[in-house]
């Protein structure tokens, strides 16, 4: 899972309705922090949207989820998701997620000490033996 820290928030729930109003949410989450500003929650709609914004989430823990073997990143990215709720299926539509400056760095560092035969993989690979970004979307 993924774990949530200093979780503060305000809602209302309708019993008679089903619905249910979120306000003001905040968790500290991969070293930077989740909010949504506001969400509804109505049962009756076939479509609910909610906005989810990430302030200096930590690339390093972010890869770590991962847990891929030779794999070392590090830097700060923010962002925008709409999640789109439409029956049994979750989207994100027009989201965005950038690198904060001044970058940071990816290195990649195979697990297997026989070069790999594909040329366009040991491209990828010396590419990413220390990749340094200023950008990333």
């Amino acid at each position: 899972g993924l774990p949530l820290e200093d979780i503060s928030w305000q809602y209302r729930f309708d019993s008679l309705t089903g619905e249910l109003q979120i306000d003001d949410f905040t968790t500290a989450v991969l070293g930077g922090s989740l909010s949504i500003a506001a969400m509804q929650y109505d049962p009756n709609e076939t479509r609910q949207q909610v906005d989810i914004v990430l302030a200096d989430l930590n690339v390093e823990s972010i890869v770590g989820l991962a847990d891929y073997p030779g794999v070392y990143a590090d830097g700060l990215v923010s962002g925008y998701l709409p999640f789109i709720v439409a029956g049994d299926h979750i989207t994100i539509e027009k989201g965005l997620v950038g690198a904060l400056n001044p970058g940071g760095n990816i290195r990649y560092t195979p697990t297997s000490s026989q070069p790999s035969s594909n040329q366009s993989l040991q491209l990828v690979n010396q590419a990413l033996s220390n990749y340094q970004y200023q950008t990333m979307n």
